[in-house]
């Protein structure tokens, strides 16, 4: 447990110096930042630590993770388009936006099931199979988990559903990014949700609109209830 604290001090350290220069302007805007060998050296940090430092700041809208890309400092335009500290979904608590999720996504999905093209099939699996074969703790698992339900969005050609999924997707994390706690790191909890994604992927690779609907439900309230078995805050 004082492992665990001394890194989320770290990660936070990091993820604040990351940030002040970025805003001095050490790197561009709009470009990619240093690979992550170059930044472990940098900072001293593991690579657990350097990447939920970027999470972080991913949450915050300073930077953009790419899956198989790297991570890229959005453009201010982007950065101030986003959710602010005072956005209305701020005072939203965990389990308010995993049921504004469970409402949305499950009829995002029923969509993409009708709508999917490979190419859309093509961005499920590699977020899937990241998911997959990821042994880094919880927290870096949300960027393939974020990537295939944005690609699910995707699918359907529609840019405001995409808007509203990654909304509200950002402000779950911000809202359980220090709140994970030791039980999401196990094993067992990482291949749940793997097959909660396949079991969504393979209704919408089979235009089963239903299925993918009631696998995207089943899915979030899993996830509702782990979060209950160890959060009071309902």
């Amino acid at each position: 447990m004082a492992l665990e604290t001394e890194n989320v001090r770290r990660f936070r350290q990091v993820a604040a110096q990351l940030e002040e220069l970025i805003e001095n302007g050490q790197w561009a805007l709009g470009t990619r930042l240093p690979g992550e060998r170059e930044m472990i050296k940098r900072f001293e940090v593991s690579r657990t630590v350097l990447r939920e430092a970027l999470i972080l700041l991913e949450l915050k809208g300073i930077v953009e993770i790419r899956v198989g890309s790297g991570t890229f400092i959005r453009q201010k335009s982007l950065r101030d388009a986003g959710m602010s500290d005072s956005g209305p979904l701020d005072s939203a608590k965990p389990f308010d936006l995993l049921l504004a999720r469970r409402l949305v996504e499950s009829e995002v999905a029923r969509l993409a099931a009708l709508t999917a093209t490979p190419d859309d099939l093509k961005k499920m699996q590699v977020a899937l199979t990241q998911m997959e074969t990821d042994t880094e703790p919880f927290m870096h698992r949300h960027i393939s988990d974020k990537a295939f339900h944005l690609a699910i969005a995707e699918a359907t050609r529609n840019p405001a559903l995409v808007f509203v999924v990654a909304t509200y997707w950002d402000a779950y994390r911000k809202c359980i990014v220090e709140g994970a706690s030791v039980i999401a790191r196990r094993p067992e909890n990482r291949d749940r949700a793997v097959a909660d994604h396949k079991a969504i992927y393979m209704c919408i690779a089979a235009k089963d609109g239903a299925g993918a609907a009631a696998a995207m439900q089943a899915h979030l309230d899993r996830v509702s209830r782990f979060l209950s078995s160890f959060s009071t805050d309902a």
